[in-house]
């Protein structure tokens, strides 16, 4: 409690509101927030109609920012095998995956996958493999799919792979790839066995040799405080990231963080919100995956289609992951209002 005087004394939860009324004024008048005000804002309850207020202003700026742009991120899943980096959340965990059969995507088949989404008009092209994927064999995809495609294409082609393979940033540079995923994850080191400075290392190796960085604030669970979500805020706009998005934690059956269950789409949407307001035009786009249509409307403009082997499941996929393809994110965007590029 806070006594302003013998017979005035405020409560917590009123001081609360007052800071929470400060962080909505800046809003409103269109002044940037700070870490404080994300926490304020991510306060809110997710049912007071405060939060529309902030949905709406993050809506405005993301089409300001995207230029109305509605983006897709194509994502190739190479190969599929048990992990032992066991990280709370993953389907792929040895300690309790069941399905120990691995399995790896051929050559052509990558390329077919690759030429499908290419013809159908997309915005990122990634390859994604596990954690101790061969680097030697992801270089030589990305030369092949590089020379493929040549320099006048209209897409990023993009690595998301293991954390040893992406600090060796200028290998993956010199077989043709623009962007690496790499993320600093909730709890990293606490709910995986990843090394903090090692992750961080591979991140700063990424921007130094010229690529670009993709992260999200991911993987998002009930249990991550406002603190915590405004941190991995800070720290993404802070270490220079070009793609960003909201990755909500899928509770897989079977892991350790299943039992905790998921954020619903409310508080997705508020996150989301925030950080497109905290970020502004520091990140352009803005992923929300999977899916959560809400977003869209409040700060995302770019959708992921998922084939191949997906850490959110124990199998291969050679359709798109929920059936979300190329036709189908791409109408789903021009329902929410977006462009989106046109084959």
């Amino acid at each position: 409690m806070k006594i302003l005087n013998e017979n005035t004394i405020l409560s917590e939860e009123h001081l609360l509101n007052i800071e929470i009324e400060k962080s909505l004024d800046k809003v409103k008048n269109k002044i940037d927030i700070d870490k404080n005000d994300v926490i304020n804002l991510l306060s809110i309850s997710r049912e007071s109609s405060k939060v529309e207020y902030i949905l709406n202003r993050a809506d405005e700026i993301c089409r300001e920012v995207t230029g109305n742009k509605g983006k897709v991120w194509a994502a190739i899943g190479i190969d599929y095998s048990s992990c032992k980096m066991n990280c709370k959340f993953c389907s792929l965990g040895d300690k309790w995956n069941n399905n120990k059969k691995s399995y790896e995507l051929s050559e052509e088949q990558i390329i077919s996958l690759a030429d499908k989404f290419v013809k159908q008009g997309i915005d990122w092209l990634v390859l994604r493999t596990t954690e101790f994927f061969d680097i030697e064999k992801l270089i030589k995809y990305g030369k092949i799919l590089n020379n493929r495609y040549g320099k006048d294409k209209d897409f990023i082609l993009t690595a998301n792979t293991g954390t040893d393979t992406t600090i060796e940033a200028e290998k993956l540079k010199d077989a043709g790839f623009e962007m690496v995923y790499e993320a600093m994850r909730f709890r990293e080191g606490e709910d995986t066995t990843f090394d903090v400075a090692e992750r961080e290392k591979a991140m700063k190796n990424v921007i130094s040799s010229g690529m670009s960085l993709s992260q999200y604030l991911e993987p998002i669970g009930p249990e991550h405080t406002n603190e915590e979500i405004a941190d991995r805020m800070e720290e993404i706009l802070g270490i220079g990231t070009k793609v960003s998005g909201i990755m909500p934690r899928v509770a897989v059956e079977g892991t350790p963080k299943y039992e905790l269950g998921e954020i619903d789409e409310n508080r997705i949407a508020q996150i989301t919100a925030i950080f497109r307001i905290f970020s502004k035009d520091k990140i352009e786009d803005m992923i929300i995956h999977p899916l959560t249509e809400k977003a869209l409307r409040c700060g995302a403009n770019s959708l992921v289609v998922d084939i191949g082997a997906i850490p959110r499941d124990n199998t291969m996929y050679l359709d798109a992951w929920n059936g979300q393809d190329i036709e189908k994110s791409k109408e789903i965007l021009l329902r929410n209002g977006f462009d989106v590029k046109i084959k």
